[in-house]
């Protein structure tokens, strides 16, 4: 760290934290973000309606910072929405995590997919009625971007890098401490219109994050390190 010319941080969020603790190297932090344009996108015109059974899609692993369990908790709130359903992408579940759907009630609500293929995951989201983003903390949330560039509504914990990536007014936010926030924001996103508007300007956002982008900013630092 002290010796380095420059320090390339993958968000605002991440560069803020890393001032915190090494403020005598603020002038070497560059902020470039990662892009997520690796599973493709849908066309604009193609935001159709998806009926609410289509669920909403978890993808990730599922460590303590993820705050899964507490979008279990949600799933027996009385706002969240009955009939839909939460399928889960990543590790197989374990049995705690088996022992906890079955304790509050979830089986058959809470479907454990397992590791899907990039084709799959792509299916995964344009079937989803919305995806959900719970985390207490992340560096970057390329989840948010993936759903923006399928067409799908994004549903989200109200943490500074989330509102850095996923743009403004093109997610849904929700205290991620509270399970009836969490479950208020998954029943508003039920409603077609809100999705529909969700969707557009998420695909918007999205558009920005381009590979090609990450390179040619990444590039510039570079330069600027090696003068």
């Amino acid at each position: 760290m002290t010796s380095a010319t420059r320090i390339i941080a993958i968000s605002r969020a991440t560069a803020d934290d890393l001032i915190s603790v090494y403020p005598e190297h603020s002038n070497k932090i560059h902020v470039v973000h990662h892009r997520a344009d690796h599973l493709g996108h849908s066309p604009a015109e193609r935001v159709e309606t998806r009926p609410q059974t289509g669920g909403l899609l978890y993808v990730g692993t599922r460590y303590k910072y993820k705050n899964f369990d507490n979008v279990l908790r949600a799933m027996t709130a009385h706002e969240w929405p009955r009939d839909v359903k939460l399928n889960v992408v990543g590790p197989v579940a374990t049995s705690t995590e088996l022992h906890r759907i079955s304790e509050l009630g979830l089986q058959g609500r809470v479907v454990m997919r397992g590791r899907l293929t990039e084709q799959e995951l792509r299916k995964a989201y344009r079937d989803s009625t919305a995806f959900i983003f719970p985390s207490l903390c992340e560096g970057f949330g390329f989840p948010i971007l993936e759903a923006q560039l399928l067409n799908t509504a994004v549903v989200c914990s109200d943490i500074p890098v989330f509102r850095e990536v996923g743009g403004k007014d093109t997610t849904l936010l929700f205290d991620p401490s509270d399970p009836h926030s969490i479950a208020n924001a998954v029943a508003r996103v039920q409603n077609e219109t809100v999705r529909r508007e969700l969707v557009a300007r998420g695909r918007i956002n999205a558009s920005q994050y381009t590979w090609d982008r990450c390179a040619a900013e990444r590039y510039a630092v570079f330069q600027q390190a090696m003068q």
